[in-house]
């Protein structure tokens, strides 16, 4: 007989085939967030850890980005959710690793689990994820100023092209800043020498493209933005 975990992924996998998303097969975030709130309706609260798991491991990338919306409901609890969303990270498929930002982000925002805190430490995939979440985190007020510039610290040095691409423009400039500029320009001030492999100065050098004012005495960008 056919699980519900089962039976779900088929369904959703044969949707997707017929859907295109991204100039390819697969489903809008919308269809994977109905397809998450559908299998938990139908699992319940009790199955729904075991639902993920079966959704996580499953070869279709749709199904697994459903399993890592499924990871940001309330009934997982956070550890239960870091440590599946764990491998994911990586994922070959790029919005797989997208989608594991979302129970990272919706966890933290609930309760100070050390989720993020943890992933800014570790390996290039976690550590991008958490970039990625402390923009959401903090544009939301759900992290406030000195915990995102923990995570900006932990990065703005980071020559990973990976993870840098997220940090100038996303991070400092769309996140941080608009949100706590004073600290962000104590947080510049404050910052050691340069290593000489760091994007660091292409990070800030994004900021004050995006907000002149934070530039040093708040004037127009001069060597800064090269």
């Amino acid at each position: 007989m056919t699980s519900a975990p089962e039976r779900l992924a088929s369904e959703m996998v044969a949707e997707a085939c017929v859907t295109r998303h991204h100039g390819r097969p697969g489903l809008p975030a919308r269809s994977k967030v109905g397809w998450a709130d559908r299998a938990a309706d139908q699992v319940g609260a009790h199955d729904l850890v075991t639902c993920a798991t079966h959704f996580l491991a499953h070869p279709h990338p749709t199904v697994r980005q459903v399993g890592l919306a499924l990871l940001a409901r309330p009934d997982v609890d956070a550890a239960t959710a870091e440590r599946l969303a764990r491998e994911l990270a990586d994922d070959p498929d790029w919005e797989v690793r997208e989608w594991v930002v979302e129970p990272l982000a919706a966890h933290t925002a609930r309760e100070a689990s050390g989720w993020l805190e943890r992933w800014v430490q570790e390996g290039r995939g976690r550590r991008r994820a958490a970039v990625v979440a402390a923009r959401q985190l903090v544009r939301h007020k759900d992290i406030d100023c000195v915990t995102a510039l923990k995570v900006a610290t932990a990065v703005v040095d980071d020559p990973d092209p990976y993870v840098a691409a997220s940090v100038g423009t996303f991070l400092l400039a769309d996140g941080i800043y608009p949100t706590c500029p004073d600290a962000f320009r104590a947080w510049v001030a404050s910052l050691g020498p340069c290593p000489p492999d760091s994007p660091r100065l292409r990070h800030l050098a994004a900021v004050v493209r995006r907000h002149p004012a934070s530039a040093p005495g708040g004037q127009r960008p001069g060597p800064l933005q090269r």
